[in-house]
Parts: structure tokens; sequence; C-alpha cells
């Protein structure tokens, strides 16, 4: 469903995994839809958000934010 993103809900629990080492334009659009879903559509009490290959987040990739 999200190309930078992997979601999952379980329960009262979200798991959010970042699959970029840094944010581009497509991981804002869909970590927006994201909170969007989780604020009108689901019943998670919690979000776990990870990153993936040991690292977290390296920041933003300013080439697309121009």
């Amino acid at each position: 469903m999200y190309e930078t993103l992997k979601f999952e809900e379980s329960g009262d629990i979200a798991q959010l995994t970042l699959l970029r080492d840094r944010i581009n334009m497509a991981m804002v659009r869909e970590l927006t839809a994201v909170c969007d879903h989780l604020e009108d559509e689901s019943s998670s009490k919690v979000l776990v958000i990870r990153g993936h290959n040991g690292r977290f987040c390296l920041g933003i990739d300013f080439a697309e934010f121009r």
C-alpha cells in the first residue's frame, strides 16, 4: 500500500516502519495518510515508529523540497 513506509495494526498497537533513510515528498504524503487514518478510523492506542537497517532517520532529502 505504501512505498516508503510499512504500516501494520494489531489490536491497540499500530506499528510504522520508515523504509527510507531520508524523508522525501512521497514519505511526507504517506505519513500524512497514516496520521489521518489513525485520527479518523483507527482504534489503536499506541503507535510505535521505527527505522530500518539500524537507522531511524537521517533527516530530509532537501532535493525534492525546492
